[in-house]
């Protein structure tokens, strides 16, 4: 890695501190996987702004150690269609990376745990049947757990199951939780299909 790269990736002075403004700017990234919504294309490309910010740190270190960590997590499957309990392991998924963030304190921990997070991601946003999208929906926009979680207990008690229920009892189906089919289903387009 040139200087220019070193100081692209990981700016400093010469009289940094550069285990402190490593600490500093790898929370800048926590806050960002924590905050952000969920898009992979988005996450993905952060993660490899990641990687090249903890290249360039060793570099400048002048560390030996310039191996990165080549361990893997297991993506979480969902095996059932129905909407409440894959809703529900998914906001435990989401929460135990949320813990996971807080407690990393290097950026190659930091990869593998947003990288597995982002493989159960997709595995969830691909239970979801695709359905036709007319509308203009944002993928960056997230609706309220709680307000989903509701409107999925409502449809439950209207007959409505499993994903493709979603799809056959459109009238039946409170509007959010259409919206969120639809939104999902454009996010596992994009990812599927380039």
């Amino acid at each position: 890695m040139t200087n220019q790269e070193i100081q692209l990736y990981f700016p400093h002075k010469l009289d940094d501190n550069l285990e402190d403004l490593y600490e500093e700017r790898l929370f800048e990234f926590k806050q960002f996987f924590l905050m952000k919504p969920v898009i992979l294309k988005v996450f993905n490309a952060k993660i490899e702004r990641l990687r090249k910010f903890e290249t360039a740190y060793r570099f400048a270190l002048k560390s030996d150690d310039n191996k990165e960590l080549h361990e893997t997590l297991k993506p979480s499957y969902f095996q059932t269609n129905n909407i409440l309990t894959c809703f529900n392991n998914y906001q435990e998924i989401k929460n135990e990376f949320k813990k996971s963030i807080l407690q990393i304190n290097n950026s190659d921990k930091l990869i593998l745990i947003i990288d597995h997070f982002l493989k159960s991601t997709l595995n969830y946003i691909n239970k979801w049947e695709n359905v036709e999208i007319e509308d203009e929906i944002l993928i960056s926009k997230e609706p309220d757990p709680m307000e989903l979680l509701t409107a999925i207990k409502v449809f439950n008690s209207k007959g409505g199951f499993e994903f493709h229920d979603i799809v056959l009892n459109q009238n039946i189906c409170p509007k959010i939780l259409i919206i969120e089919s639809k939104r999902l289903s454009l996010q596992s387009n994009i990812e599927n299909n380039g």
